[in-house]
């Protein structure tokens, strides 16, 4: 497998875990009730995929990064759109 497919690879997981993790987060909130415990504690199951989609997401992330560079594709500019490929 070529690093550029390890990087579209770390791209699209990298999205995956953020949507996941929103969505995650969105059904906690709507379920708040059957959720929390008595005291308005979150379950340790709970907590750790939480914790654990966003640290995936992270270095998701981070392998994203070290493909590109791999690769040898450009940056993107700092602060601005990427120019359209035609």
């Amino acid at each position: 497998m070529g690093m550029f497919s390890v990087w579209m690879f770390a791209r699209v997981a990298r999205w995956g875990l953020w949507i996941g993790f929103l969505a995650y987060m969105l059904h906690v909130h709507l379920n708040r009730a059957t959720i929390f415990t008595k005291l308005n504690q979150l379950p340790p199951h709970v907590e750790l995929t939480i914790f654990g989609l966003a640290a995936a997401a992270v270095a998701a992330g981070f392998l994203e990064l070290a493909a590109r560079e791999r690769t040898g594709l450009p940056r993107p500019p700092f602060l601005r759109m990427p120019p359209r490929a035609r």
